[in-house]
């Protein structure tokens, strides 16, 4: 079979992909919560997740004018996700994985992310929202390495 899966989008068959390790997924329009909950239910071995997607979610207020009763009623786990990639993602999916009353993610220790972003979703590394995913992160890529030196990000990543 196969472990690589690349450039799936909102639609894709509720079925479950156990063998898939790495994922990328990408598409024109937003992908919301329940759509990252699809991704954890479907692919629960996956161990790498790459999101291509610059369209922002949908504003709180429209989510729940959707009669959507259960709004982040659930915070999504990936067991064994290890990467993650958001270069190539609006901020509110960087919020979207790194905010723990969102997802969790017990084993992440690879993560690829805009500085800018990054900064902003972590409000310059002091939200305690975003630090529990970060705990365990040993590589972090950004598009600006030069900033990485500095002591709020160590004491915010204590493992790099």
């Amino acid at each position: 079979m196969f472990d690589v899966l690349d450039y799936i989008g909102n639609t894709f068959p509720n079925i479950i992909f156990d063998l898939v390790r790495s994922l990328s997924v990408q598409d024109g329009v937003p992908f919301e919560h329940e759509f990252f909950s699809r991704i954890a239910w479907s692919f629960p071995l996956l161990k790498e997740l790459i999101v291509f997607n610059h369209t922002s979610q949908l504003p709180i207020s429209n989510k729940l004018n959707s009669n959507d009763n259960q709004l982040y009623s659930t915070i999504i786990e990936y067991p064994c996700l290890t990467s993650l990639c958001l270069e190539f993602a609006h901020v509110d999916y960087v919020d979207q994985f790194l905010n723990d009353t969102k997802t969790h993610l017990p084993h992440l220790t690879k993560l690829t992310v805009s500085y800018n972003k990054l900064r902003s979703i972590t409000k310059d590394f002091t939200n305690d929202r975003t630090r529990r995913n970060c705990k365990n992160v040993k590589r972090l890529n950004t598009d600006n390495e030069m900033r990485l030196h500095s002591k709020d990000i160590y004491a915010y990543f204590p493992l790099l």
